[in-house]
């Protein structure tokens, strides 16, 4: 049995808007299905390539709605501290929308491919 995803793993590409979560505790504008937002209790930020990599996992405080877009939400983070261990990329391994994982599965997966289904 599957367990219940509890995490969300955004795609980060641009060094200002990282910059600015570093800063703020906020992940903006990113697009989160209805029926598993209730379910989410950590974000993980992955840098896109050349990088590629998880670079930040928290818990998260809050999902509200984004003024910007109603049809998309913020992340709110409690702490920005939270290191996690570099994964190898695995095959194929590409990130380009938000995809949802478990935070046990995040911490022990030997590569990034073996977040996912």
């Amino acid at each position: 049995m599957k367990k219940d995803i509890d995490t969300v793993v955004s795609p980060a590409k641009y060094e200002d808007k990282i910059r600015n979560f570093f800063k703020e505790k906020i992940w903006s504008d990113i697009h989160i299905a209805k029926e598993k937002k209730d379910r989410l209790k950590y974000f993980a930020l992955y840098k896109v390539l050349p990088l590629g990599q998880i670079i930040y996992v928290g818990e998260i405080l809050d999902i509200p709605v984004s003024n910007a877009n109603d049809k998309k939400y913020n992340i709110l983070v409690k702490d920005i501290d939270v290191k996690i261990k570099p994964k190898e990329r695995g095959d194929n391994f590409s990130l380009r929308r938000s995809r949802y994982t478990t935070y046990e599965r995040l911490i022990s997966a030997k590569t990034l491919s073996d977040l996912f289904d």
